[in-house]
This record gives C-alpha cells, structure tokens and sequence, in this order.
C-alpha cells in the first residue's frame, strides 16, 4: 500500500512543492481508465527524474508517464494509477547539429516546437502523429505515424538514440548522435513503441530532413472504396509514386472539421495524394495523378492550397484516435500486407453493417494500415455484445491476412471485454523476460500492454 503524503513529502524535497499534485480535482482529470491517480510529479532534468523514479520505486508505487496527454487511450487498462509523472518541465532542446541531420530534445518538447526551431534552418522532423502538440517521448513511446510514414518510415526509423530511466533509477543510453553509429541501437528499439512500461524516456536523438522546396496536395473522390484502393495501388507501383497516400470512407470525411473540407470534394471515398520535392518534380506528380484519377473515373478533383496542406493532415490524423467522432467510439488499428488491405477493408465494412454498428475509415493505403472507427446509435452499454463480436471477428479478420488488429482506444466497458492487443506473438515470452529484467516490481505502467505486462 502506497503511503502518499509521505511520496508527497518525498517528492516535493525533490522537485519543489508547487510540482507535486495532490488534489483530486486535479488529479481526476489525468485519470486513466477511469483510475485515478493517487499523485501527480513534474520533475525537471535528468537527476529529479531519476530520483523520482527511485523514490516511486521506494514506496512501490506504480508510475504511468504523461506527455500532452493525446495517446493515453491507448493500451488495456492498467492495474494500478498511483503516480503520474508529467513531462511537461523536460521542455529543453539539448543539440541542433544542422551539418549532420540531427535534434536532441527532452521528452516533453512538443513536435510544433521542434518543427520552429528546425524550419530556420532548412529542416523538419518527417513524424506526423495525429496532433502537431504531442511530445516527442510521447511519439516515440507510442511509436505514432501518419501518412509521412510512406515516404520517412515510423518513429523507431529516425530514431537514433535516447535516454530512460529505469525502475532502479539507472541511466541508459542506447545508441547515438550520428546516423552511423548503431551501436546500442536494438536495446533503444526496446522502448519505441512500448507505451512506457519499461522504462521513462527522458530524451531522444532524431534523424532530420530537409524542408522539401515544395509539397502539394490532390484530393480525388470516387464512388467506391475498391476504386479509390485500385488507384492508390497503381499510382504506388509507378514512378509518380506519391510522398504520402490515404482513403477516407465518406463517414470519416464528413467528421472533418468545415475549415478543411471546404477544401475537399463533397462525398464519395476520398483519394487524398501528396507530392513533395522540387518545384518542378511535384509539378510533374499533380499532373501524372490528376491525370491517373481522371482516367479511373474520378467524380471530383481538388487541390487545397498550400498554407492548408498541414491543416488537412492534422484533421485527418486526429481520425486515427476517434476525435472528433464520438467520445464513445470504438477506433482499431489494422495492419495488414498492402496486398491484402482492399479485400480487407471490404470484409470490414460487410461486417460492421452486419453487426448494425457505424463505420468510419481512414486508410494510409502505402504501408497497409487502417483505422476503423466503431459507433453506435444506442449508449455502448446498451449494444456492447455487438462491439464485443464485430472486433473479435475484426481481429479474426485481420490474423486470416496476415496482419493484426490493435483497438487504440475505446470506452472502459469494451476494454474490460476485448483484449485490445489482441493474442500475443511467438515473441511474448522474450517480451515478459525482458519487463522482468529492466522492471522487475512492475511499476511502470503495470498491465497496460501486451499480455497485460
């Protein structure tokens, strides 16, 4: 049993008092899951987090780290909320190095204010989570994509080394400051996409690009998903290959926000391409996939203009977590083999209806990913033993092609019924060994991920 204001005591003789929270009307606000957290640390630099993490250890209290807050629906629910530890304090930039492609950053920088810092001198981080105001550990614990996935790869690609404390209070720094230097570098991949359970992420060493000269943007819509899935699949095959590609369902792009879809067509499956590069180049890109679309019969073509483009992404990213939806909706991830994902979504979209529920779809039609957003017309209580078989079959669904679904958030009453990482992989074991060695009393983010480790 965890004594708090004896942690509380603790904690503000290491970070100050005004960092500690105690009260419950701040603290419900970072419930998890509906679980409360007993208190809530804003530690600043290395040394406070480590000898928070320590007296957290001291006391066994459990510890759920919190960036800007936008990804922690994700992962099952935890067993236990004692001590939210925030980094909003670890705001510091720690190296630019322009020459060599590099930024280190603390973990509570946001991805906006690195891109500010980047943009005077030529360069951008190509991550591209659902909102521009995440952190950076939050990206890199959640391993959060978007549509520059196609083009960059995912958060684990650019990352080439980092800092975590872990739950002994020790210091580990895998890999580097330069491209070439791997050494370490798996033990890093450890932590990318882990959702912090093994350990808190302090830093982070990230691969930059530079700015590209231009970057356009085609939105064609079309009368069916085979349609808009077909021509996203040819114009990926060829040498107008587009820097980032997505379908929207029309129920996901009437979510859009009416800034952004004054912009759009007005229904059918969107077609959204990027093209990105020299001025020229891109110019080529646009004319090649206006002319692609309008042979495949597209309804409707238009190109927002370019002080909207990361207007357009961020409303279509904020998809990915339901938002702005419901606040009931149930939204999955699906992974699965490019080949596969057409017939996929298909199977999607006749099961959903046959289980009388809402679908909205958004597709990064490159790398063979797609979120589903699952509504109901009734309170879920009402219809949960639908939601219960609709994503059980999703997953079935998902494992017949080769991929597997992943429920990225969802009401506390569909998460105490549905696994939402699905069966563990032949690798689960090596997975529990490892929380073992780096957290052997299990106090960060206890049972929130896979196998409820």
């Amino acid at each position: 049993m965890v004594d708090y204001p004896i942690m509380a005591r603790d904690l503000a003789s290491i970070v100050g008092a005004p960092q500690v929270t105690s009260t419950l009307e701040e603290l419900a606000a970072w419930a998890v899951d509906g679980q409360v957290p007993g208190l809530a640390v804003f530690p600043r630099g290395l040394e406070e987090v480590e000898r928070v993490v320590t007296c957290a250890e001291r006391q066994g209290a459990a510890i759920v780290p919190r960036g800007a807050g936008t990804r922690m629906a994700m992962g099952s629910p935890p067993r236990r909320v004692d001590l939210i530890v925030g980094t909003k304090r670890l705001d510091r930039i720690v190296d630019l190095d322009a020459d060599n492609l590099t930024i280190t950053a603390q973990a509570g920088v946001t991805l906006e204010q690195a891109q500010a810092v980047l943009a005077a001198h030529g360069q951008t981080l190509p991550l591209d989570p659902p909102f521009p105001f995440s952190t950076l550990g939050g990206v890199i614990a959640t391993n959060a994509s978007g549509p520059k996935r196609l083009a960059y790869g995912a958060p684990r690609d650019l990352v080439l080394g980092l800092k975590a404390v872990l739950a002994d209070g020790r210091l580990v720094s895998p890999g580097g400051k330069v491209v070439k230097n791997v050494a370490g570098y798996d033990m890093g991949k450890l932590f990318i996409g882990s959702i912090g359970t093994l350990g808190f992420l302090v830093e982070v060493t990230l691969r930059t690009v530079p700015t590209p000269e231009a970057e356009r943007m085609l939105v064609a819509s079309f009368g069916s998903l085979s349609q808009a899935l077909e021509v996203s699949g040819h114009l990926l095959r060829s040498a107008l290959r587009p820097a980032a590609a997505a379908v929207l369902s029309d129920q996901a792009s009437n979510r859009l926000p009416d800034g952004v879809t004054e912009s759009l067509p007005k229904t059918g499956y969107l077609l959204f391409l990027s093209a990105a590069g020299s001025t020229e180049a891109t110019a080529r890109q646009m004319e090649g996939f206006r002319r692609q679309c309008g042979d495949a019969g597209a309804a409707e073509m238009t190109e927002p203009a370019g002080g909207r483009l990361t207007a357009v992404w961020t409303a279509i990213g904020a998809l990915q977590m339901g938002i702005p939806i419901y606040e009931s909706a149930t939204v999955c991830r699906v992974g699965v083999p490019i080949s596969a994902l057409g017939r996929t979504l298909e199977a999607v979209e006749r099961l959903v209806s046959a289980a009388g529920l809402r679908l909205s779809m958004l597709a990064y039609t490159g790398v063979g990913v797609a979120y589903c957003s699952l509504t109901s017309a009734e309170p879920v209580l009402a219809c949960l033993d639908r939601f219960v078989r609709a994503l059980t079959d999703l997953s079935t669904i998902s494992q017949q092609a080769g991929g597997r679904m992943v429920i990225q958030s969802a009401p506390l009453e569909v998460k105490q019924r549905v696994d939402v990482w699905g069966r563990p992989g032949s690798d689960f074991r090596l997975m529990q060994g490892l929380k073992r060695k780096l957290d052997p009393k299990g106090i960060f983010n206890p049972g929130r991920f896979i196998g409820a480790i």
